[in-house]
């Protein structure tokens, strides 16, 4: 017996090698019983972890450098490599963008016409003094009036 479209595509949803996929088919008839397909395929994860392809941490090297793939092909063979990178999407070659800081902590914090600035009231001075000499008042008016302030740093008021 084969495995039907549905159990083929929870099989590939759930990370199953195509190789297993014949002896996920024989134990689930034998074992299955009236349990859901997928429920049972995931309970097997823990007593058949060979049945599914390795899962890369988001924050492995390998997904994010070419030069960390060639390392891992390198100590583990390209075959090893090659299954790691198409369980998380990726080809050999390939690579993720790195993921982001949190950026809301970080917004902000080196304008000195945010509310974030980190520096002290003297050093947002000197921070405009040099905008203004490198950019031009023109630019750095248009710079304070998006953050809701005056060229000076002072808030905007509403007319």
């Amino acid at each position: 017996m084969t495995l039907s479209p549905d159990q083929a595509f929870i099989c590939s949803q759930l990370g199953v090698v195509p190789s297993a996929q014949n002896d996920v088919d024989l134990l689930f008839e034998e074992q299955g019983g009236d349990a859901p397909f997928s429920k049972w395929l995931d309970e097997q994860r823990a007593s058949r972890p060979h049945w599914f392809a390795p899962q890369a941490d988001a924050s492995l090297e390998i997904l994010h450098s070419v030069k960390a793939q060639g390392d891992h092909v390198r100590q583990h063979g390209e075959a090893a490599t090659r299954a790691l990178l198409k369980a998380n999407g990726l080809t050999l070659g390939q690579i993720k963008p790195r993921p982001k800081e949190d950026g809301s902590a970080l917004k902000g914090v080196t304008n000195p016409y945010s509310d974030a600035w980190r520096g002290t009231p003297e050093q947002r001075q000197i921070k405009i003094a040099s905008l203004i000499r490198a950019m031009g008042t023109r630019k750095v008016a248009e710079i304070a009036a998006a953050a809701g302030r005056r060229i000076d740093g002072s808030p905007l008021t509403k007319r």
